[in-house]
């Protein structure tokens, strides 16, 4: 089999046959056991080729697909008009975070499970991060939440230069909430996965972090940074010290429950039992009285009365 060694879709092969010829006629004076032996090197000969060529063929395509899935996976900048949108051209994107591994950047912005699934995840290391950055996610709500009613105690002028994206003039258009609910919704969840991948990437350190996911932070930035994933800490302590504390409880609640229908179910069989004992008893003396009667006229039809004397 051959291989046109050219990348998909553009890749060609084909299939080799050999064709093995009669003998000519002037070896045809030599024994047909010599000559079948011949032929059987041949074939074995041409097939060991074959396996060769086979895993030559193989060991291409399999450094092709790795070659492929190792591209895929970093950041490329094409360039060119046909080859980016104009918002990928303006944000510069695909160049600041060229050779960039994806998979990494998409891992380290992905938003908290809920805490219904949290219990889903494996390992206990990755439960106790989820509900930290669940907890910094809650907070971010209660802060948006707070800011959204105090928007309109906000001045015009001020407002303009929050809706602005040129730090140089404000905007003709005041800062304000969207009109539709789901581009909140939309908008404070990129921002909920933005601190999320602050957090994920501050145990890189500032020069990692601009090396592997091309974040420059400032000296400032970084400190502000690191006094909030400490505070971060605090809470998430606390919080996962009072969601253990709250399930010892209900696991408490739950026993006292089971043992309380233990007790009951048992007072209704011991109920159960000294029914069923006054039941023989009266089963009992009503056959003795019975038994009673029976003798009785029994000696009363006996007995000679004195009439008949």
């Amino acid at each position: 089999m051959l291989q046109s060694l050219r990348r998909a879709p553009h890749a060609r092969y084909w299939i080799v046959e050999v064709v093995r010829t009669r003998r000519s006629r002037r070896g045809s004076s030599r024994s047909s056991s010599s000559s079948n032996s011949n032929s059987t090197e041949g074939f074995g000969a041409a097939t060991g080729a074959d396996a060769g060529l086979l895993k030559l063929v193989r060991r291409c395509e399999k450094e092709l697909g790795e070659a492929a899935a190792e591209r895929r996976r970093k950041v490329e900048a094409p360039g060119g008009v046909d080859q980016e949108s104009r918002w990928v051209q303006f944000m510069k994107w695909a160049s600041h975070l060229q050779g960039k591994d994806k998979l990494k950047l998409y891992q380290a912005s992905l938003s908290p499970v809920p805490r219904s699934s949290e219990q889903r995840l494996w390992r206990q290391e990755d439960r106790d991060a989820n509900a930290r950055l669940r907890v910094l996610a809650e907070s971010f709500r209660r802060e948006l939440a707070r800011g959204l009613e105090r928007l309109d105690r906000v001045p015009d002028e001020t407002l303009k230069w929050l809706g602005s994206i040129d730090s140089t003039k404000p905007s003709t258009k005041p800062f304000g909430r969207k009109q539709q609910a789901e581009s909140m919704q939309r908008y404070s969840g990129y921002w909920e996965r933005f601190l999320c991948y602050c957090v994920r990437i501050f145990p890189l350190g500032q020069a990692g972090a601009q090396k592997e996911h091309g974040v420059r932070f400032t000296d400032e930035q970084w400190g502000h940074l690191g006094d909030m994933i400490q505070q971060l800490d605090i809470v998430a302590d606390i919080v996962k010290r009072s969601e253990e504390e709250a399930k010892g409880k209900e696991k408490q609640r739950q026993q006292q429950q089971q043992q309380q229908k233990k007790k009951k179910k048992k007072r209704h069989t011991d109920i159960d039992l000294h029914t069923d004992m006054d039941t023989d008893a009266d089963d009992t003396g009503t056959d003795t009285d019975d038994n009673a009667a029976d003798a009785g006229l029994e000696k009363h039809l006996t007995e000679p009365s004195v009439a008949s004397i």
